[in-house]
């Protein structure tokens, strides 16, 4: 062990210094015995502790002798060390491939992976953990996150045809062409990463190119409530629009209309409406400022009235189990907004560029 840390150590020396590069050769040689099952040169192990040793008695005999008395141990910490830095690096990296972030978790925490709102499991630290007797399980976390992680490199290089993860309430935000490719789009109306996808959306004529339809997914937060505290309001309002719009066989498809008015993509971020629901409203206040939404899209009184009921009903929450099935099952995103188009899946909010 002693011989693989020296090799390590010289390894990076090496980079600066020709004499630690002749080290790090022979310690690779070392290493090389070692595996093989070949005695080492004896003189090598003693040659380099001498000369740290040395370095070391220069500012103090005391941490000279302690590096001595303890010099393998120190070599198998500075080893197991190394190994766990190099493999948290290639896990860091493979979920940026898989999931454009460094930890599919707290997706929001990584300034390397793109903009998105992370679809965050919670788990227990480790004092939670011991409380509950749940040790074992809290150890084992990492190796299931990893095992998760490349269980899912197939997703990464598969074809994502929007057409196979269609909501079974599916609009279009422009009339329907079976000329075109669709476009989907999996967001949360809390998001304010998904407001911002919105925007661009507008500023290109990507939903007149696309078909371009949405799933209204409530990011959850652990218990039995949603990460954005009105969102699975507002997810539940846009399914009810959609039965009425199909109920009166409308067609248009006004729960865009309501999207929009949420998002309010034209004012100021601090403005919108989205915020607002997210940060400043009690329940009293998001319900009316809901109805007005309703209102202001021009839906009656007699139509308002007929939504509150649907919102409750027994088809929204069914539509609303299977629009989650096709989220946590079958796309399985770990961030929101995710976006296919032309065959590709973007977790993250697409640049200007790739939407154009």
């Amino acid at each position: 062990m002693f011989c693989i840390a020296a090799f390590l150590v010289f390894l990076l020396l090496g980079i600066f210094s020709l004499r630690y590069r002749r080290l790090a050769v022979d310690a690779w040689n070392c290493v090389l015995h070692r595996v093989t099952f070949r005695p080492c040169d004896s003189t090598f192990r003693d040659d380099v502790r001498g000369m740290v040793a040395g370095s070391l008695m220069k500012r103090s005999p005391r941490l000279a002798a302690y590096f001595l008395r303890w010099a393998d141990l120190l070599a198998w910490i500075f080893v197991l060390l190394s190994l766990w830095s190099l493999l948290s690096v290639m896990v860091i990296g493979l979920n940026l491939w898989i999931y454009d972030t460094c930890d599919p978790n707290q997706s929001e925490s990584c300034s390397l992976g793109g903009e998105a709102c992370s679809i965050g499991s919670t788990a227990p630290g480790f004092l939670e953990a011991a409380a509950k007797g749940e040790l074992l399980s809290w150890s084992m976390r990492p190796f299931t996150t990893f095992a998760d992680t490349v269980s899912r490199i197939p997703d990464r290089l598969k074809t994502w045809q929007a057409e196979d993860y269609l909501s079974p309430t599916a609009t279009y935000r422009n009339t329907y062409n079976p000329t075109k490719p669709t476009a989907l789009e999996i967001i949360d109306p809390g998001c304010v990463v998904c407001r911002k996808l919105t925007g661009r959306i507008k500023e290109t004529d990507f939903a007149t190119r696309y078909n371009l339809t949405y799933i209204a997914y409530a990011i959850p937060d652990g218990g039995i409530g949603t990460k954005f505290p009105f969102s699975g309001d507002v997810v539940r309002l846009l399914e009810a629009v959609k039965l009425l719009d199909k109920e009166q066989q409308s067609t248009r498809a006004r729960d865009w209309e309501v999207l929009d008015r949420i998002f309010e993509t034209e004012k100021d971020e601090a403005d919108s409406l989205q915020n607002l629901l997210n940060t400043a409203m009690t329940p009293a206040q998001a319900e009316s400022a809901l109805r007005k939404v309703l209102q202001d899209t021009g839906f009656t009184e007699e139509e308002i009235r007929r939504i509150d009921f649907l919102r409750s009903s027994e088809e929204v929450s069914k539509t609303i189990s299977a629009q989650r099935a096709i989220v946590e099952e079958q796309v399985r995103t770990k961030k929101i907004p995710t976006v296919l188009f032309d065959g590709r899946r973007f977790d993250r909010l697409p640049d200007l560029s790739q939407l154009q």
